[in-house]
């Protein structure tokens, strides 16, 4: 109560004069903001699923079977395609477009050439994680177009998986440094392997 009476307030110090009835009606629940509102109409009623679920049933005369999905990709092979693709973390899909690699390098190239960085002292590391006890790779059907324009790289996975990782550095003059192993440890030590 004590919040909506200081936003009361608050709106009459910046000069506007608040509606009493629009108010008590939201504080009571007969009204909500616009916001909420459309949320509750974009949102389907526990009717309206199973309504969606009769007519469907009802147009099919029959449950769908279990090559259905494969015949309906390849009627529509000119606008869909499906793969087997690779798992991948969802925040690195997020955060894995040609943009994003774009300006990384021309921001590396400005700073390597603004500071007169010399190849041997440039190091690439680079590492690969290794999922274990799950199958990396499941077949996903998508959009051909972003396939192609390599926009379709991975199924996103939440990352809470065990993962080995595998590291390999290079410097710039060619040399290399020996590729390390990172297993993971519930003690939290760190091993030689």
């Amino acid at each position: 109560m004590d919040a909506a009476l200081s936003e009361l307030y608050a709106l009459v110090e910046n000069g506007i004069k608040p509606n009493f009835a629009d108010t008590a009606k939201k504080h009571l629940g007969l009204t909500v903001d616009r916001d909420t509102a459309l949320k509750a109409r974009r949102s389907l009623s526990q009717e309206q699923e199973e309504l969606i679920k009769y007519i469907s049933f009802i147009i099919c005369q029959q449950d769908l079977g279990k090559n259905w999905p494969g015949r309906f990709v390849e009627r529509n092979r000119k606008n869909l395609d499906c793969r087997y693709l690779n798992g991948i973390d969802l925040l690195r899909h997020k955060a894995d477009s040609r943009e994003s690699y774009r300006a990384y390098f021309e921001v590396l190239e400005k700073k390597i050439q603004g500071l007169e960085i010399q190849p041997e002292n440039v190091y690439n590391m680079d590492e690969k994680g290794f999922l274990i006890g799950k199958g990396q790779k499941t077949k996903r059907v998508f959009n051909r177009n972003h396939y192609e324009q390599g926009q379709m790289i991975g199924a996103g996975q939440d990352g809470n998986h065990e993962w080995v990782t595998v590291m390999a550095t290079m410097c710039g003059d060619g040399s290399t440094l020996p590729p390390a192993v990172i297993y993971a440890s519930a003690t939290g030590t760190v091993q030689d392997s």
